[in-house]
């Protein structure tokens, strides 16, 4: 019986090592890593508030400026969609899905862009993200949808997630002003 139970001991074992042996190579093979931070909140969107009378859209927004994409040197290229961009209340239709958004354009908007492995891009521009109900103050955390191309991808927020986030009209002007590196 001893010799046994050191048999499936060192049996045991040698899966577990294993495992993490395949668990850790697995993990070292694409991680790209999506740097954001959320700059403000919106209920309403107004594309021309000096205008008279004002042309409103409602709808929960939150807007978030994309830092940094960084692709490992091991990965494979990453091409990276503003529209994938959503938040864990919504499934899909993130990035630019509103009906607004084709009047919000400036150089500040987030572009689609391919991320070479071993290469990182920076201050990437904005996206507005719906939320599902009213953005109110709330901290929101970014998700990526991965599965079109079976990408490995990792979000990080920056800033605290306790903070209440400023609740502002978007309007051209807005989009310009809170989407600065």
């Amino acid at each position: 019986m001893p010799n046994l139970t050191r048999g499936l001991i060192h049996r045991l074992a040698l899966y577990a090592v294993l495992a993490s042996v395949i668990g850790l190579t697995a993990c070292t093979q694409h991680p790209v890593i999506i740097h954001y931070a959320q700059r403000v909140n919106s209920d309403l969107f107004d594309s021309d508030p000096t205008g008279s009378p004002h042309t409103t859209t409602g709808g929960g927004n939150s807007l978030f400026y994309i830092t940094k994409i960084e692709n490992p040197a091991n990965g494979k290229p990453f091409n990276f969609k503003s529209s994938r961009l959503f938040v864990s209340n919504q499934s899909n239709g993130g990035g630019w899905s509103q009906s607004w958004a084709f009047s919000a354009v400036g150089p500040w908007r987030a572009k689609d862009v391919s991320v070479a492995p071993g290469t990182s891009k920076t201050n990437l521009g904005c996206v507005a993200v719906p939320v599902g109900a009213e953005a109110k103050k709330f901290a929101y955390f970014m998700l990526y949808d991965s599965a079109p191309e079976n990408d490995s991808v990792l979000l990080t927020r920056e800033g605290p997630a306790e903070a209440n986030v400023e609740d502002v009209l978007l309007s051209p002007g807005a989009f310009a002003a809170h989407c600065q590196p």
